[in-house]
């Protein structure tokens, strides 16, 4: 194979979307959300909806695994607004919700996007308001997990 053969391979447009993906694409960008914001939205809540309604039968937690294995294939615009701030914690709270995090991912805090929808992220919000005194719904803790992951 010559260097200009490899060249077009590497260049070819990426093949068609299953048709449920597609509209799930089409619907994401609609919302103008990124990804990582989304968990525990109505907005989400709206996209599953939508998703329902077309015989979709992938849940919550399905839905947002494939947004991100779209957005990791480059198949989602990755320059949408961010619609929520990252709420403020202390120093002594980051490291009891990093404390958390590592021990549920046992240390692979880079595979936290694994964790919303979940028993694991239930148990995690839990923990982080009971300890902390804190009344944080679940979407400002996912919130608070992306921040301290990156």
């Amino acid at each position: 194979m010559t260097q200009a053969a490899r060249w077009d391979d590497f260049f070819k447009e990426a093949p068609p979307l299953p048709p449920l993906d597609e509209a799930l694409v089409e619907d994401y960008i609609r919302l103008g959300r990124p990804v990582d914001d989304l968990p525990y939205t109505p907005e989400f809540d709206d996209l599953l909806k939508q998703a329902k309604a077309r015989g979709d039968k992938r849940d919550h937690r399905q839905i947002f695994q494939r947004l991100i294995n779209l957005r990791k294939a480059a198949r989602l615009p990755r320059s949408l607004i961010r619609s929520t701030p990252v709420t403020g914690i202390t120093d002594d709270e980051t490291q009891i919700l990093l404390q958390l995090v590592e021990g549920t991912l046992r240390g692979a805090i880079g595979s936290r996007d694994q964790l919303p929808y979940s028993m694991e992220f239930d148990a995690i919000a839990s923990s982080f308001n009971k300890q902390t005194g804190r009344q944080f719904d679940k979407h400002i803790v996912w919130r608070l997990m992306a921040r301290i992951a990156k």
